[in-house]
């Protein structure tokens, strides 16, 4: 049921990371060797209703939430409701945060979730997340 890791995604991990070592950073990177979900990157499960695509990607971020960095996971559904069995069974086993959007709305959530990870990036460059109070912090 679960897609194992390709060798085109092995050989993909293997020169990120090479380029990683060598100090060439990359904006879409591996999280880790066991998923297939990237740092940077959009991913899309597109199939048939049923066809486990919300079990896929679940387990996926499941595995990463416990990584040292910020995840958002964005979930987009037609009309803003959670109505996926798998989703509504499992979410109460998040801790990574997540927003539910409409397909309407997806566009723009995405272009102000960008634009804070910029604003962010600039502080961070900057010096000023240091500066920010926990609330602040969290609000980002």
């Amino acid at each position: 049921m679960y897609k194992r890791i390709s060798q085109a995604d092995k050989n993909l991990i293997k020169v990120l990371r090479e380029k990683q070592a060598s100090g060439n950073q990359t904006e879409i990177s591996p999280i880790n060797n066991q998923n297939l979900l990237y740092y940077n990157s959009v991913n899309l499960a597109v199939g048939k209703q049923g066809s486990g695509k919300s079990l896929l990607f679940l387990r996926e971020i499941m595995n990463i939430q416990n990584e040292k960095n910020i995840h958002l996971f964005i979930y987009v559904t037609p009309n803003g409701d959670i109505n996926d069995s798998t989703m509504l069974a499992i979410k109460s086993c998040l801790t990574v945060p997540f927003l539910v959007v409409t397909e309407e709305d997806l566009q723009e959530v995405v272009k102000g979730v960008v634009n804070l990870k910029n604003i962010y990036n600039d502080m961070v460059r900057d010096g000023m997340v240091d500066k920010l109070d926990p609330e602040q912090k969290k609000e980002i």
